[in-house]
């Protein structure tokens, strides 16, 4: 079984927590923004994904099956 997880608010104070340990579990991480790409990191996939487009987000599931 794949370990995969979609994380929103990544790069904020909770966020970048949840995210180190979802890492360190081994997870492979997606982690949506917005607007303003954050930095690379490693282990860490960063899509550029509007929530509230309903489409983009159905395709985004569909392509990368999260």
């Amino acid at each position: 079984m794949d370990k995969k997880v979609l994380l929103t608010g990544a790069s904020g104070f909770i966020g970048r927590h949840v995210l180190d340990s979802l890492i360190n579990q081994g997870y492979e991480v997606y982690a949506v923004y917005n607007s303003t790409k954050p930095q690379e990191r490693s282990g860490v996939t960063f899509v550029q994904l509007n929530l509230f487009d309903f489409e983009a987000v159905k395709a985004f599931f569909a392509k990368e099956k999260v």
